[in-house]
């Protein structure tokens, strides 16, 4: 990442005197006053929360020049990512999906409440084909009453195209976009598709001025909080940091870290798709994985039976590493399901 260049105090005041220019934060929202900034001092955006505060009761914009370029010249001031514009245009595309998966969500809860304040309850899981059949099934004495629950319907059905048109349009245009390939990658990973991989990007956008996952983690808020003092060390929960629809995304995707891992036929091709040497840190190739029969880093092997041959967890190479040498299987397309040598052994 280039570093600032230093700048002058005088020429800093020179450039904040000026109007309708500011350092990124306050009331200034966007990118364009933001890149003016950068331009005229090549300052590469500066997080005015962090700026030390004067507690004298003169304030100019003059001074606050002079502390900026003195905060500057001694490192202290932390410099921000800011995005072209094309960035922002996908960010506001994946926000406004968002929005209408939040719109969607509140329809059917003013539905799931208007129905429960007539006492009328579905004995099941909610959503599904036999509750929508359900509600179309429903009739009520009063017209005013039917009324109503028609269009608390029409506002679900709404708010549903209305997401799946936003979903096609950000498939569509994250293929012209320049980052596509970081999403194609990061889609290799459990619990990561599309949607999880767009907001990712969007949201945080180069990835690479963060040093460590612990300071993603740091930036994001999912960190546990800590109020410790002397010998007490008091540690609570996270501090909710930072943006949030980043926090819940990956969350989201962890989710999927409490079950086995297995590829269904869509994550594979996404897993194909991707660059080499991306994979998800839960998923190890069959072949790097000692041959040692009883390893508990050894991967299982599973019967696919779509596919109707034996398969790794992660990898299509059919390579049982719990067997001699890594040995490979070969089922004849009608063979019954074998299990693998290292499950044989007790591998897990």
């Amino acid at each position: 990442m280039e570093q600032p260049r230093s700048v002058a105090a005088g020429d800093l005041a020179e450039v904040v005197e000026r109007p309708g220019q500011g350092t990124g934060g306050g009331a200034v929202a966007g990118h364009g006053t933001d890149q003016a900034v950068e331009a005229a001092l090549d300052l590469g955006g500066v997080l005015a929360g962090l700026v030390a505060q004067d507690v004298g009761r003169v304030k100019t914009d003059r001074r606050d020049a002079v502390m900026l370029a003195s905060l500057h010249r001694a490192g202290q001031l932390t410099p921000v990512w800011v995005p072209d514009a094309s960035h922002e245009a996908i960010r506001d595309l994946v926000r406004a999906r968002g929005a209408a998966v939040a719109s969607g969500r509140a329809a059917r809860q003013q539905l799931l409440g208007f129905l429960l304040r007539h006492g009328r309850r579905f004995n099941g899981k909610p959503w599904t084909r036999a509750h929508r059949a359900w509600l179309a099934g429903l009739r009520f004495e009063h017209p005013a009453s039917q009324i109503v629950l028609q269009d608390l319907m029409d506002a679900v059905d709404a708010a549903a195209e209305r997401v799946a048109r936003l979903t096609r349009q950000i498939e569509a245009q994250v293929a012209e976009w320049s980052l596509a390939p970081l999403v194609t990658a990061l889609q290799a990973m459990r619990g990561v598709a599309l949607i999880v991989a767009v907001t990712l990007v969007a949201e945080l956008g180069d990835l690479r001025r963060f040093a460590s996952p612990a300071q993603l983690m740091a930036f994001v808020g999912l960190v546990p909080s800590e109020r410790s003092s002397g010998a007490r060390t008091r540690r609570g929960g996270i501090t909710k940091t930072g943006n949030g629809e980043v926090r819940k995304m990956l969350t989201e995707a962890a989710w999927t870290y409490r079950r086995p891992a297995r590829i269904s036929e869509p994550k594979q091709r996404r897993v194909d798709a991707a660059p080499k040497g991306a994979k998800s840190p839960g998923r190890r190739n069959c072949a790097s994985a000692p041959a040692t029969a009883g390893s508990p880093r050894a991967s299982r092997c599973r019967w696919s039976s779509r596919q109707s041959r034996a398969r790794c967890s992660v990898s299509r190479l059919g390579h049982c590493p719990g067997g001699a040498a890594g040995t490979r299987l070969t089922l004849a397309s009608n063979s019954p399901p074998q299990r693998c040598a290292g499950r044989e052994a007790g591998t897990r």
